[in-house]
């Protein structure tokens, strides 16, 4: 767990103060909930800050929706249901991150994995949805090499531009393939890796036949 920083508590006890929810905060921040919730138990003195703007140490649970359940805090938002489920293999199939979609939702990335580990249809929908992702990516390469990115291009002498002219930033295209192409590759090696196997593994075994000396080969 990191450190709130000081423009972290200024912001939230503003916010706080002015009547708006810790949960919103977060979700606009990108900070996920249960860092806030952490820091409230960790460091006195952020919670006397925060209790201080909102009065009470109940509103402020409230405000985060936090509810004690097997010992972990968890917030009421973080409920399982079929809708979200949903919406989290669609989006997945995509070839968008989890934590992103776990951001907007304001969760965090570890209770979507609970609720795969406690529904075996949910993780088995979900690992498809990878490989459909993976997919989705590799047609993000073909679209960027397929759409030229019109920038300005800018020659400086001793500080000042001296001549500049607008082009297709090809560079920058590359580096956008070249990354979805690295992480594919390590994501689902077998499909998009360019590596040559030249022994067996358990998919695809080495297998020796000894054949006899008359068998003409």
């Amino acid at each position: 767990m990191r450190k709130y920083t000081k423009k972290e508590i200024n912001s939230l006890t503003m916010a706080v103060a002015s009547g708006r929810t810790i949960a919103a905060w977060c979700a606009e921040k990108e900070i996920p909930a249960d860092y806030v919730t952490q820091w409230l138990g960790a460091y006195p003195e952020f919670a006397a800050r925060v209790n201080g703007a909102k009065n009470s140490t109940d509103q402020i649970q409230e405000s985060l929706m936090v509810k004690k359940k097997t010992g972990r805090p968890k917030g009421s938002g973080s409920k399982y249901t079929p809708d979200r489920e949903d919406r989290i293999i669609a989006w997945i199939e995509s070839g968008k991150p989890l934590a992103e979609w776990a951001r907007n939702e304001g969760l965090s990335v570890r209770i979507i994995y609970d609720w795969m580990a406690e529904r075996e249809s949910f993780a088995s929908r979900f690992a498809r949805a990878r490989d459909i992702g993976y997919d989705a990516i590799a047609q993000q390469c073909m679209d960027i090499a397929d759409t030229p990115q019109m920038g300005l291009t800018q020659t400086y002498e001793d500080g000042t531009v001296v001549s500049a002219r607008e082009e297709d930033m090809v560079q920058h295209r590359k580096l956008q393939i070249d990354t979805r192409k690295w992480l594919l590759a390590r994501w689902s090696p077998k499909k998009y890796s360019d590596r040559v196997v030249h022994a067996g593994d358990e998919d695809a075994p080495l297998t020796v036949v000894i054949a006899p000396p008359d068998a003409g080969l």
